[in-house]
C-alpha cells in the first residue's frame, strides 16, 4: 500500500478559523490536506521538544500541535485538544 500513511489519533469535532479559511483559500488548499498530515504524525516544522510531545499526547489522548505553511509561506497551525474530542485549524496569531 505505497503512498498510504497511517492514521495515529482521532481528531474528534475539526473546526477552522475565518483567518485560516482566508489563507486557505488565497493558496487554493484544502484544510482535509492538512488534517491528513496532523493525523498521521507529521508535524510540519515543530521543534524536536514539540514532536516528542506530540508523540506522547498522539498516544495518551494529551494535545497535538502541528505547524505548516500554505503554499504561500502563510504559518498554520493544527491543534488538537487533549481527549482529543476537538481540532482547530488556525493562524499563530488567532492562539
Amino acid at each position: 500500500m505505497e503512498g498510504q500513511q497511517l492514521i495515529r489519533f482521532t481528531l474528534g469535532r475539526c473546526m477552522i478559523t475565518q483567518g485560516a479559511t482566508a489563507v486557505l483559500q488565497e493558496a487554493k488548499q484544502q484544510a482535509a490536506e492538512f488534517l491528513s498530515r496532523h493525523q498521521c504524525g507529521d508535524w510540519g516544522d515543530v521543534a524536536s521538544e514539540d514532536a516528542i510531545s506530540n508523540e506522547i499526547g498522539s498516544i495518551i489522548g494529551g494535545r497535538v500541535l502541528s505547524a505548516y505553511r500554505s503554499k504561500l509561506g502563510r504559518k498554520i497551525w493544527v491543534i488538537t485538544d487533549p481527549g482529543h474530542k476537538y481540532t482547530t485549524i488556525l493562524l499563530p496569531e488567532e492562539y
